[in-house]
């Protein structure tokens, strides 16, 4: 196996690489309308059989420090997790976190646009927590005051207006089923 975080690398310049395209639209076209064209996700989409979006929508980042902020969570936990799992489950964890988060993301969400990497990482969050509980118990979350932080500021940031809890909790609740199958064996 290898070293180099190949998934993680190509879904950061995935992100950078379609947050270029949407501004470059944003010259042309209203923000929202933009946001469409750049893949994002939004619940009458996906009755025209936009299922695709359920998956691009991971990548469609709103501004540029949504951008920077999801790319850095996405290299500090993703280049770690790669290599720990393997590049065939990490990509399946990735993916299925975004996926799962954007589904969840669908539900009573009529006419919001949405889009990002956060289900993803909540996902990837959400394993690493079950992998220090497997291995250090709870006191692996509760004696680390860095870790613990990080988790109460981003339960925190879902009651703030505009983010998308619900994708979110599908994301965490992806990857801690994910996790739960795979240490199962």
């Amino acid at each position: 196996m290898t070293n180099i975080s190949y998934i993680t690398y190509t879904a950061i310049i995935i992100a950078v690489i379609d947050f270029i395209y949407f501004n470059s639209l944003t010259k042309h076209y209203t923000y929202d309308y933009a946001l469409y064209k750049a893949g994002a996700l939004r619940k009458p989409m996906t009755r025209k059989k936009d299922f695709w979006r359920i998956l691009s929508a991971g990548f469609v980042h709103l501004s540029l420090p949504h951008l920077l902020v999801n790319i850095y969570s996405l290299y500090v936990m993703g280049t770690f997790l790669e290599r720990y799992l393997s590049h065939e489950l990490y990509a399946l964890l990735l993916i299925g976190s975004i996926i799962a988060g954007n589904l969840f993301s669908l539900i009573g969400n009529e006419y919001s646009i949405s889009g990002g990497l956060s289900s993803g990482l909540y996902g990837l969050m959400a394993f690493e927590i079950k992998l220090i509980f497997m291995y250090y118990g709870i006191r692996g979350i509760t004696g680390n005051s860095g870790l613990l932080t990080s988790i109460l500021v981003n339960i925190a940031m879902n009651f703030m207006p505009g983010i998308g809890w619900k994708a979110h909790l599908g994301g965490a609740f992806f990857g801690t089923i994910f996790a739960t199958i795979l240490f199962m064996f």
